[in-house]
């Protein structure tokens, strides 16, 4: 039942918005593969963590996500440890957003696969886990 309230919590995110963080992250480039990796390795620490800035969301996306949905993505996502490295294995643009591929490298020494959009003034426009079935 977890899982698959992870899921859907996951799922809805790609659909209407994104995530970010409290301790700020520096700006997102969209068009900047670097930028993008790094974004995407402290992203993925900062939401195992329970942290989100909703200042880096679309308004859409912040107002999806309540506190209990990050408190069980943190949970959730924290089993994986930390990632140690990210590479961009697809992007693409599709009318107004960037869409990438971020496969991370977990310190235990698989990877997962991080789907993230952003719009043109760098805001997440959706994120989730397609290695995790979370397309």
């Amino acid at each position: 039942m977890k899982r698959l309230f992870v899921a859907v919590v996951l799922l809805a995110t790609l659909f209407t918005g994104a995530s970010a963080f409290c301790d700020q992250i520096a700006p997102i480039d969209p068009s900047s593969s670097d930028s993008v990796k790094a974004f995407a390795l402290d992203w993925f620490g900062h939401i195992q963590g329970g942290q989100i800035d909703r200042a880096q969301m679309t308004a859409a996306l912040s107002e999806t996500l309540t506190d209990d949905s990050v408190e069980e993505m943190s949970r959730y996502l924290k089993a994986y440890g930390p990632a140690m490295r990210g590479e961009i294995t697809q992007n693409r643009r599709i009318q107004d957003q960037t869409f990438y591929v971020v496969k991370l490298f977990l310190q235990r020494g698989d990877a997962l696969s991080l789907l993230i959009g952003f719009n043109d003034d760098g805001k997440i426009t959706g994120i989730t886990f397609p290695s995790m079935g979370q397309e």
